[in-house]
């Protein structure tokens, strides 16, 4: 207990300058997000959270942020359409599905670039492409989770029905590795985070494409209606900040990770060699930040909405009845803050310590 205290003030001690980071505005202004999903980890949390509080960013903007999780990207939104929280991360799919409803969560930034879902068998596995999977026991966290409804609906345009192969339900981390290592599965349908831990946990794996989950619009952070009209100020300088955050942490993921573990001292482990948990998360956050920013030109406004991917998220979503099309894809975002989200000085973010 004292060594995992010990290391949790060491990490603590160079970062405390940055949270006193002089305010920008007078009054300073409460907000939180709820995270969708249940515990913290390295993922979105890195630059949405840990960097721009420790940093300073949101002290910049006159906010004062609190994070929250969420089970997942429904009751993220929920939490967002009750007003518990002003921000929250969800699902293209979800901000339709509420406003169809007569909800007023709205998107104001995409998070992910690439959604970062594939489907992983063992390196020796005589699975090539996803034709091999007829026949086969594909593993996935939820069939109703977008990992799994991207491969059923991508099996589905190569004559694959759900007929055609056994799904079964794995939960993320060792129990996913050990099914696939002892061939309890053939193959895992999630995501690049997970797929990351388990690399890091020496499972060999090579990765088949969902080409379907590159084209369809998926992460986004959301606020409401009613903020977004009424303290657009509030909107512009909490995605500005996590922007910030965004691209600190990609030129600087150690430092990010020394931030996120001060901010989750729970994610150390007790007695743990620091080198060691920094090489095992620096490989999960490389992997998430290669998506996050996948294929964006250097230099190009970070969040911006495809329309034509919300389009073809509206049709691949009521062909499976979750969402009705009775609201334009357009009306479920906002291009209203990429021009504020990305305005600050690149370089100087960078350079920051």
């Amino acid at each position: 207990m004292i060594s995992r205290l010990l290391l949790a003030l060491l990490l603590l001690a160079p970062l405390a300058p940055l949270a006193h980071t002089p305010l920008a505005h007078a009054q300073t202004t409460k907000v939180g997000i709820s995270l969708s999903h249940g515990a913290a980890g390295v993922g979105e949390e890195v630059f949405l959270f840990a960097v721009p509080k420790r940093m300073g960013f949101f002290a910049q903007e006159g906010l004062e942020v609190d994070a929250a999780f969420a089970p997942n990207i429904v009751a993220a939104a929920q939490a967002l359409e009750a007003g518990s929280v002003q921000f929250a991360t969800t699902t293209a799919d979800v901000v339709l599905g509420l406003r169809e409803k007569g909800g007023h969560v709205i998107a104001v930034s995409s998070l992910r670039r690439d959604n970062g879902h594939a489907v992983a068998v063992l390196e020796n596995s005589p699975i090539h492409t996803l034709a091999d999977l007829r026949g086969r026991t594909i593993g996935s966290v939820q069939w109703a989770s977008m990992a799994g409804l991207f491969l059923t609906g991508e099996l589905g345009t190569l004559g694959i029905g759900p007929d055609d192969y056994i799904r079964v339900n794995t939960p993320p981390g060792p129990a996913a590795a050990g099914e696939l290592r002892s061939g309890q599965v053939d193959a895992l349908a999630m995501w690049d985070a997970i797929f990351a831990a388990m690399e890091n946990a020496g499972l060999k794996l090579r990765y088949l494409d969902i080409p379907l989950s590159r084209q369809l619009a998926d992460y986004v952070l959301a606020s409401s209606d009613a903020l977004v009209a009424g303290n657009p100020r509030v909107v512009g300088g909490f995605c500005r900040a996590i922007t910030k955050g965004i691209v600190y942490t990609k030129a600087n993921p150690d430092a990010a990770l020394r931030m996120l573990l001060a901010e989750y001292p729970q994610l150390l482990p007790a007695g743990a060699n620091m080198d060691d948990v920094l090489k095992r998360d620096r490989h999960v956050l490389d992997r998430y930040m290669d998506n996050t920013l996948s294929g964006l030109p250097e230099g190009a406004p970070i969040g911006s909405f495809r329309p034509q991917m919300w389009a073809d998220t509206s049709r691949f979503f009521q062909k499976l009845g979750r969402v009705k099309g009775s609201v334009p894809p357009q009306d479920g975002y906002t291009t209203s803050f990429l021009a504020t989200c990305n305005d600050f000085d690149r370089a100087a973010v960078i350079a920051a310590h």
